[in-house]
């Protein structure tokens, strides 16, 4: 199941609309049909760690306006009809969603997929 790391998010955006952006971001990934995954299927992770940039808000979107924001698309498992192509779809959906949100910053989106048989293990395998 793929992990979207999202480093220099605004330490100050509200907890609704933290969930808010997460959830979209989980909905951009299960809109992308040859990726097979459900919303559920997707995970957000925002560390703690403040980048120390300076946020400034734009009034319209009430977020705070961070210079740079970076996502990292781990863990998504290599799989034939996840093509280059794909993978770099998932990257400008996803950058075009996040630059939605932040439109005055600067959006980077990494995609790594990941091959299971190089090393991986589930506890709750369904």
């Amino acid at each position: 199941m793929p992990i979207i790391e999202v480093w220099g998010f605004p330490s100050k955006v509200e907890e609704a609309k933290n969930l808010e952006f997460q959830q979209a971001l989980k909905l951009t990934v299960s809109q992308i049909g040859d990726l097979k995954l459900q919303v559920d299927q997707v995970s957000v992770f925002i560390p703690e760690l403040n980048t120390g940039q300076t946020d400034f808000v734009i009034p319209e979107s009430g977020y705070p306006q961070p210079e740079v924001i970076i996502l990292k698309v781990w863990g998504l498992f290599a799989k034939p009809e996840r093509t280059v192509t794909i993978q770099k779809f998932l990257a400008q959906r996803l950058m075009e969603k996040v630059s939605q949100y932040f439109p005055e910053s600067m959006v980077e989106v990494f995609v790594q997929p990941f091959n299971p048989e190089n090393g991986f293990a589930c506890s709750n395998q369904a």
